[in-house]
Order: structure tokens, then C-alpha cells, then sequence
């Protein structure tokens, strides 16, 4: 997956995406997990209602270590719903 700074990420690593609103003037920053060349976020849009964030460019790729055990839950659900027929 390809990365604005740093290193391209591969498969399993956790990023920095960022996801624009531009209809409302504002950005949010997640961190994700790269699967498939593609960055899995565990957030969804309109407030936890709507379809999850997924992102194909990443901003930078971050250590595991810095990811808490709640983030990496919800990220790894987003990714067994959405990549259930993949494997």
C-alpha cells in the first residue's frame, strides 16, 4: 500500500490514514491495519451508524506498540466482516 511518508506498507502493518469531509471543512486522522492493500480502520462513519472507513493510500506507517488493545479489537472485526469470502 502505498504511503505519503516513509516506507510503502505490506500486509499487517498499522498506519495513519487520513479521512477528509470536505462537504463540512474538517479531517480525522485513524490508525489502521493494511489487509489486502487496503487500510481497515474499526471506525464508522456518521457517528458509529453508517458504513466503516476503509482508505486505499496510507499517511505513515506506525509500530505496533503504540495501538491500544481496544483499537486493535474493533480493527480486526472491521476486517473479519469485510474480507470474509477473501481467504
Amino acid at each position: 500500500m502505498n504511503t505519503k511518508f516513509g516506507p510503502e506498507a505490506k500486509d499487517g502493518d498499522y498506519v495513519i490514514v487520513l479521512d477528509a469531509d470536505y462537504v463540512h471543512r474538517r479531517a480525522t486522522n485513524y490508525i489502521a491495519k493494511v489487509c489486502n492493500n487496503k487500510a481497515y480502520t474499526g471506525a464508522r462513519m456518521n457517528y458509529g451508524y453508517g458504513k466503516y472507513i476503509h482508505k486505499l493510500e496510507a499517511q505513515v506507517v506506525i509500530p505496533e506498540s503504540v495501538v491500544d488493545e481496544e483499537t486493535k479489537k474493533l480493527i480486526e472485526e472491521d476486517i473479519r466482516i469485510h474480507t470474509k469470502g477473501d481467504k
